[in-house]
Parts: structure tokens; C-alpha cells; sequence
């Protein structure tokens, strides 16, 4: 059922701003990467990711379109095969995940950066830098008494954008000011964030005792919370799977 919907997904809008969020980050205009994205949150090439993202991106552009766009909906497909494992066919039933592969946006990579943070805490700087409102999930370390991962996560996260701070600091000034306009921006938010994030914070809290809430709490928390960004909370199949085998491990060991 799941690749039914898919396909019917990409059929009945084909052609029709297919890969529009990953032409963004093919697209950057490094001379001024936040220009097209003050005052709205979906105009075509608008780029709203750290300046550290936007040079991990930068070679990207060196492709040719067709070519970026075949393999970057390449890497999403594996990440949501990571993350979902033999379940990723049948939860494209959601709408939200065959709209993500389809606008080519990079929520389905944060679900699986999300998924390897919990047992590397280092991957969650691809979520900080990238969508920096996941950084919520690392309160989920602190309410298991595990300081020293939320710290890996954070010392991660700033070791990689720290030379971008240093070389190109009017960028970091012009994200940040992207967004706190964008913040203000609420015609896209279904649910607003006011209510989203203590939501979002009350069920990291609650994810101490049934850790796949985390992948639910990630999502409510992202920037502009939608249909396709609740893809973000397929994250939850692999957090459950990946927190059974970290558990199942220290049985072992003890």
C-alpha cells in the first residue's frame, strides 16, 4: 500500500516542483546564500540551512541537475531504508515521506542523523546544523543522566562550524537573522510553534522511558511543521530499534 501511494504521489504531480527543496541546496548563491529567503518560507532556490551546511553542499553543485538530482533522491531513499529498515515501503503510506522524496528536502536525513545520535551523539550536529530546532532531542541525554553524550553532540556541532565561523562570519549573522524573520512567517505552520515546542519538549522527557517518542518529539520540533516535515518522525522505528540493541548489548556485557 505504501508504494501504491508513492507512486501515485509522483504521478499525479509529476513535473510539478519535483526536487524544488533540493534544487535549493544545489543552487546556493554563496555570494549571498539568505537573499531569497527573507520574507517567506518556500520561495523556489531559498536556501536556510547554517553557512557549515552550505559548504558540505557545495560540491554538489558541480553536477549537472538531472545527475544531482537522480543521486540526492538516491542518498534520501537510503536514508529512509536505514531508518525504517523493512518497514520503509510500507510507511510511504503517510503521506508526508513520498512528498519529502518528492520536493527532495533533507528531512528524511535528519531522521537517520537523529537515528545514529543515539548511539553516536556526534550525528546530531547534521540535525543542529542543519534543521536547529532538533536540538530539543538532546535534552533526551540529560533526563537519562547521560551529560557526557548531550556534550559529545554539542563539542560536535561546534568543532564543524567553527571554521565557517571564523572565515565567513557575516553568513552566520545572515542565518541567524534569516531566522528570526522566518520564525514570523506562520501561514506554513499547521500547528504553531508556541504550542509545538512544549509539546515537543514534555515528550523528549517522556521518551526517557520509551525512547522511540524521541523520533515524534524531533518532529513536532522542526522549524515549520507540516505534512512533509512530520517525516522527520519515521526516526522513531529506528530509535526503537537501535535503543533494543544498545539495551540487549549491556545485558550482555553486565
Amino acid at each position: 500500500m505504501g508504494l501504491l501511494v508513492a507512486v501515485y504521489f509522483f504521478a499525479a504531480f509529476r513535473s510539478q516542483a519535483i526536487g524544488h527543496d533540493a534544487y535549493a541546496y544545489w543552487a546556493i548563491d554563496f555570494s549571498n546564500p539568505y537573499g531569497r529567503s527573507f520574507g517567506n518560507v518556500d520561495a523556489p532556490g531559498a536556501y536556510r540551512y547554517s553557512p557549515a551546511a552550505a559548504l558540505a553542499m557545495a560540491p554538489l553543485s558541480l553536477l549537472p541537475w538531472p545527475v544531482y538530482l537522480t543521486l540526492w533522491t538516491g542518498v534520501l531513499i537510503g536514508c529512509l531504508v536505514f531508518v525504517a529498515r523493512r518497514w520503509a515501503l510500507a510507511v510511504c503510506i503517510f503521506l508526508g515521506i513520498p512528498m519529502s522524496l518528492y520536493l527532495g528536502n533533507i528531512d528524511l536525513l535528519v531522521a537517520a542523523a537523529v537515528v545514529l545520535g543515539i548511539r553516536w551523539p556526534a550525528f546530531w550536529a547534521v540535525a543542529i546544523l542543519t534543521k536547529p530546532t532538533s536540538v530539543i532531542g538532546l535534552v533526551w541525554f540529560l533526563v537519562r543522566g547521560e551529560w557526557r553524550k548531550a556534550l559529545v553532540a554539542l563539542l560536535a556541532t561546534a568543532l564543524i562550524a567553527l571554521p565557517t565561523v571564523i572565515v565567513w562570519p557575516s553568513a552566520w549573522g545572515d542565518w541567524i537573522a534569516m531566522l528570526v524573520d522566518n520564525a514570523s512567517i506562520t501561514t506554513h505552520d499547521v500547528v504553531p510553534s508556541a504550542i509545538r515546542y512544549p509539546i515537543a519538549l514534555l515528550l523528549t522527557v517522556l521518551a526517557r522511558r520509551r525512547p522511540w517518542v524521541l523520533g515524534v518529539a524531533v518532529a513536532i520540533a522542526q522549524p515549520v511543521f507540516g505534512l512533509r516535515s512530520a517525516s522527520v518522525g519515521v526516526a522513531a522505528l529506528g530509535i526503537d530499534r537501535t535503543a533494543r540493541a544498545m539495551n540487549s548489548q549491556a545485558r550482555v556485557e553486565d
